[in-house]
């Protein structure tokens, strides 16, 4: 006696394709995600050196304000201003340059 199964053969093949594109699929989405992992860490590395170089930045920006804000102190300019025996012009005739 022959038993006769028609069609199996073809749906056999069309589960292993199926099951086959869903393990490449995965394999492919785990790989992926381990790869943007990966460069999310490394932009949070680099995002905290850069806020380190942006704080020590601050600080050097408030020392030269610093340094300048001394040196146009009103108190210092008139020091200075009597130590090259400049006076100060009561009545000043200012000129204006028209643009």
């Amino acid at each position: 006696m022959t038993i006769v199964k028609p069609n199996n053969y073809k749906k056999e093949s069309a589960w292993k394709l199926i099951f086959s594109l869903a393990g490449i699929t995965l394999v492919a989405t785990i790989i992926i995600c381990g790869i943007i992992y990966s460069k999310m860490v490394g932009l949070q590395h680099e995002v905290l050196s850069l806020e380190d170089t942006i704080k020590a930045e601050r600080i050097a920006n408030a020392e030269l304000q610093n340094t300048l804000f001394t040196m146009i102190d009103p108190q210092r300019i008139e020091i200075i201003a009597a130590e090259k025996g400049l006076v100060e012009e009561k009545n000043p005739k200012w000129v204006f340059a028209l643009l």
